[in-house]
């Protein structure tokens, strides 16, 4: 993926509910912040126009619309065949943020990169063991999406974590990495091969423990309340940075120029 130059276009959503009900509240509930990263689809023409967005039909109505609103405004450098200027697809990964004024919502969507789309599970499995024991890692992985949708490593480099756990951690890597599917970018209609470096990192609490269905419920909404908290988009929203690493398309034939 590439960074954008981290401007965010904010927009008014009209009710509460547009978000709020599609994820799981009630109208009558006290609005929350919540913050949705996801992928699109994005037609570029053979200028660098997007000229199509096709963003996760799952989403709520109101988030998918203004992402898709957003998304038609980004320009790409043309993206080019041997030699000769083509239409192509790529994949935008995103977050868009909704947060709370006065009974309404405010949304904010960021571009976050570009690159090869995975269908399989959104993180790898922390291994129980380390989990356990409270340790920590940062590895960072490179790999190639290959024009079937599979993914080959290349590289994995170990910045933190117990070496005595490397093992773990490099298979809960490739199991993720392995599952599902990659929808790989294209040009002039045909699949190309993608290099991606991403860094992933495994945080353990303090300590271990297992929780009730009730606790782990509570535990999950917790969590993603302080990850939304901290992210770009919603200090935008709410009228106030992010510094997570990302996945880096290294060789990716769509260079944004304007994704604000």
């Amino acid at each position: 993926m590439y960074r954008s130059r981290r401007r965010l276009l904010a927009v008014a959503v009209l009710a509460a509910v547009l978000v709020a009900g599609t994820a799981g509240a009630n109208p009558a509930d006290k609005p929350e912040l919540m913050l949705f990263s996801t992928q699109a689809r994005l037609d570029v023409d053979s200028s660098g126009q997007v000229v199509k967005v096709g963003a996760d039909p799952a989403l709520p109505a109101a988030v998918r619309d203004a992402i898709e609103a957003t998304a038609r405004r980004w320009r790409f450098a043309a993206p080019s065949l041997e030699g000769r200027p083509v239409a192509g697809v790529t994949y935008a990964m995103i977050d868009a943020c909704a947060a709370p004024a006065d009974g309404q919502y405010r949304l904010a969507v960021r571009y976050r990169g570009n690159g090869p789309a995975h269908d399989g599970q959104k993180f790898p499995v922390f291994p129980q063991k380390p989990l356990m024991r409270g340790d920590s890692a940062l590895v960072k992985v490179e790999f190639r999406v290959m024009p079937d949708g599979t993914a080959v490593i290349d590289d994995m480099q170990f910045e933190r974590g117990s070496k005595s756990y490397q093992g773990q951690y490099r298979q809960s890597i490739e199991t993720w990495l392995m599952s599902g599917s990659y929808r790989p970018e294209q040009l002039d209609g045909r699949p190309v091969v993608t290099r991606l470096a991403l860094p992933v990192e495994f945080v353990a609490g303090e300590k271990f423990k297992v929780n009730s269905k009730a606790e782990s419920i509570a535990l999950a909404k917790e969590q993603q309340r302080q990850r939304a908290a901290r992210n770009e988009s919603c200090e935008i929203a709410m009228g106030l940075r992010d510094k997570a690493d990302r996945q880096v398309a290294l060789d990716s034939p769509f260079k944004p120029l304007f994704t604000n």
